[in-house]
């Protein structure tokens, strides 16, 4: 059996039986606040409930390690999006990986709050889920959606 080291750490579900077939579960254990409704409110608008969808809100270590482990780069990322059946639980759910340090300096960086940055951060992130790739036309549909949702 395939070993699911974000399933081991986040006590995430591994059964594919266990995942709602229309669901986004957020899971944060980093004691910063993630914007649920607004995620909520994304969630629906982009995806529009095809699949369900499991944030899970990291740290750099854990992000390095998915990093190395899933795309061979020995860094950590703002974040990591996996489609459904391809994710590091085994889950039929897709999955994506927030890495909240970045969040907090990138929020910093920019002159803008943790809040917003998440924000983008699930859009960028959905985005990818649809299929776009990084370029303009995924640039214009991050800009629609952020004025949207902020």
């Amino acid at each position: 059996m395939r070993k699911h080291i974000a399933s081991e750490r986040y006590n995430l579900p591994t059964n594919t039986k266990t995942v709602a077939k229309h669901s986004l579960r957020i899971f944060n254990e980093t004691g910063i606040r993630v914007p649920r409704k607004k995620i909520v409110a994304i969630y629906d608008n982009l995806l529009k409930k095809k699949y369900p969808l499991n944030i899970i809100c990291i740290n750099d270590a854990f992000s390095r390690k998915l990093n190395k482990t899933y795309r061979k780069k020995n860094e950590a990322t703002n974040i990591l999006t996996f489609p459904a059946n391809n994710t590091p639980t085994g889950t039929s759910a897709a999955e994506m990986y927030i890495n909240m340090d970045r969040v907090l300096r990138e929020a910093k960086k920019t002159d803008t709050t943790p809040t917003r940055q998440i924000i983008f951060l699930a859009i960028h992130g959905m985005l990818h889920l649809l299929g776009h790739k990084h370029g303009n036309v995924m640039e214009h549909l991050e800009d629609v959606y952020t004025k949207k949702f902020m």
